[in-house]
């Protein structure tokens, strides 16, 4: 069986596109991830499992959107200071921060500036 692992930056556009409602459809999905689930659906055999053995390893959508956004939000940071070469008061201009704001964030992040 092939497990679909969708990118980071797919993750993002699909909670993006659900703005606010609390569960993800495969319409909020890339089409290429749709696909990727079509495809996969056909390839795999019919079990007896059902469906509830799928439900029981997911989390909860708000667990999930949390992890997904926490990545996205540190990522983003160490790629702001990559950028600003840690210069904070550019970081902060770029990214529409105050500094005791951007403070907040690393430490949350458990990230230190060079």
């Amino acid at each position: 069986m092939r497990v679909l692992i969708p990118r980071t930056e797919q993750i993002e556009r699909a909670l993006a596109s659900a703005r606010t409602e609390p569960t993800l459809f495969p319409q909020h999905l890339p089409p290429d991830i749709r696909v990727q689930i079509a495809r996969a659906a056909v390839e795999q055999p019919v079990s007896g499992a059902g469906p509830h053995r799928i439900t029981q390893s997911l989390p909860r959508l708000q667990d999930f959107r949390e992890t997904v956004l926490a990545r996205a939000e540190k990522e983003y940071l160490r790629d702001l200071l990559s950028l600003t070469g840690s210069d904070l008061k550019e970081a902060c201009r770029i990214a529409g921060l105050s500094l005791s704001r951007l403070y907040a964030l690393l430490s949350k992040h458990g990230i230190k500036p060079s």
